[in-house]
Parts: structure tokens; C-alpha cells; sequence
């Protein structure tokens, strides 16, 4: 299994290279939204009250953490809370940038025209899928 150690700061752009120097950060309103990926400290400009270190969201930890965000589970009663987020597709995002191996480096392709077009005839799944995105990489890494 791939592990993710790396991530692209929402603020600065450049590297977060350990779980421990990043931060996930949102606005706390009733239903949580604006995720980002930001360096601990310097780049929590608004010095954010709603935080996770990227350690306390990673691996099958942090999966249990994030999708807590959707419901608690079936032990605190199905329907028990409102689904926390704004926007399904922001968190999606960010769930793959956390969970999915290759999705952090891969998701900036997705802009690109010709990258669209090679995966316009995909279904839901295949553009996300590690071993898609790894191919992805490969094929557009001199390009980029």
C-alpha cells in the first residue's frame, strides 16, 4: 500500500513534506466548508480554530476522523446528525488528497485538455483509481 507523505499547501503552493508540518483547516459554521491542506503555522494565515494536524487525518485513522464528517455511524443512531459539510464534492477532494495515493500530485492534470479528453469516456471510478493515476503521472511527467 502506498503511503501519502506529501502534500501541496492551499496557501503558498509549495511542499508539505511530513504529516506533522501540515494542517487541515476549514470554517466551523454548522455545516463545514472551504477545506484546505496548509503548512502548520505559517501558512494558517487566519489562524484557523478548526484544525487537524495531517497525521490525525492520514491513514485509516484519519479515514475514521473525516468520515465522521458524513455521519457518526450506526452506534450513535442511523440519521443521528445532518451531514456536516457544505459541498460532498470539496470534502471528496479533500478526502482524496489525504486517503488516495497519487491524487494529491495527479488532481493538477485533471485541468489539462488533453488529460480531459483521454478520460472523457471513463466512468466514476477509473480516474481515481491509484494505479490510473500513477499511469497519468508517467505519461504527462516530462510534459509538466
Amino acid at each position: 500500500m502506498d503511503t501519502i507523505n506529501s502534500w501541496i499547501c492551499d496557501e503558498c503552493g509549495d511542499a508539505i513534506e511530513s504529516p506533522s508540518k501540515g494542517l487541515l483547516v476549514w470554517d466551523n459554521g454548522e455545516r463545514k466548508s472551504n477545506f484546505r491542506i496548509v503548512h502548520k503555522g505559517q501558512c494558517d494565515v487566519d489562524n484557523s480554530q478548526a484544525t487537524a494536524e495531517l497525521s490525525e487525518v492520514t491513514g485509516p485513522d484519519g479515514q475514521v476522523r473525516l468520515l465522521a464528517f458524513l455521519s457518526y455511524g450506526p452506534l450513535m443512531g442511523p440519521g443521528s446528525i445532518p451531514v456536516r459539510v457544505a459541498d460532498l464534492d470539496e470534502w471528496v477532494d479533500v478526502f482524496r488528497r489525504l486517503q488516495t495515493p497519487h491524487y494529491e500530485e495527479a488532481r493538477i492534470l485533471y485541468k489539462r485538455p488533453e488529460v480531459k479528453e483521454a478520460l472523457d469516456d471513463a466512468n466514476e471510478l477509473f480516474p481515481y483509481e491509484p494505479d490510473t493515476m500513477r499511469r497519468l503521472l508517467d505519461e504527462y511527467r516530462e510534459e509538466r
